[in-house]
């Protein structure tokens, strides 16, 4: 049985790019493209309602210009229009965000495609040896809500190491403890305690963050093989002392 669209109130609106235009192509590709369809005519998870109709004519003049859609454009346009005297504009270069990329496990299916993906490699050097000279496959989103289309909805600030990095290459203010005033404000963290550690995370802003609610028992043999064979199996991967190891990571998800 296949469940016609629902009445949302409003036209349908392009719902960015389609699985069924991904490079991939494997057995799976049917069944997505099939939930692909089922989504978009769902109102609360292809929510056509909330997206733009159209392109309006942009004016001549703003009292600030935020320059990417990704993941922290949206964030930084959407505080500063909060002031009603500020006339704001965000601009992307890519499209609006797929309807299918509501679906977490779908994010792979928008790597190395163009219409989402900005197609970076690294220098060739020690990895991806399979990719011969070419490097490796580096996805950044080219798309409203950017690299977080393809990543799963994975929570992973960065590692510490990089920011201080930042700092030596000049970019001031820009470490890992003075970006925590910030990771603390946005997260509402609802494992702390047990995955996450409480002296590096908090409670009671936008973001939900935690582990999928369900983990395929599959992962914790895997995690049990690791510990085995003598590679680290870490709790917190946002913790600034951990080091490189394995682990269930926490998402964006409620």
């Amino acid at each position: 049985m296949i469940l016609a669209p629902e009445d949302c109130g409003c036209p349908y609106q392009d719902p960015g790019a389609s699985i069924s235009n991904s490079p991939i192509c494997n057995g799976m590709l049917l069944f997505m493209t099939l939930l692909e369809g089922f989504v978009s005519g769902r109102c609360r998870i292809a929510e056509p309602c909330r997206r733009v109709v159209g392109v309006k004519e942009a004016d001549e003049e703003y009292d600030f210009v935020v320059v990417g859609g990704g993941v922290a454009g949206p964030i930084v346009a959407g505080r500063l229009a909060e002031n009603k005297e500020f006339k704001v504009l965000l601009i992307e270069a890519g499209g609006p965000d797929p309807v299918a990329s509501r679906v977490p496990s779908f994010y792979r299916n928008f790597w190395n495609n163009p219409e989402t993906d900005w197609l970076y490699r690294t220098q060739p050097g020690n990895f991806c040896l399979n990719e011969k000279r070419k490097g490796c496959v580096w996805p950044r989103g080219k798309t409203l809500g950017g690299s977080a289309v393809l990543n799963g909805m994975m929570y992973h600030r960065g590692h510490a190491a990089d920011y201080e990095d930042w700092v030596k290459f000049g970019a001031k203010g820009w470490s890992w403890t003075d970006n925590r005033a910030y990771f603390d404000r946005s997260e509402d963290n609802k494992q702390i305690g047990s995955v996450a550690k409480s002296s590096y995370h908090s409670t009671g802003g936008p973001m939900p963050i935690q582990q999928f609610r369900y983990t395929p028992p599959i992962v914790q043999d895997m995690l049990r093989g690791i510990n085995e064979s003598g590679l680290p199996v870490i709790d917190d991967m946002n913790d600034p002392n951990t080091p490189v190891g394995f682990t269930v990571a926490q998402t964006f998800s409620k």
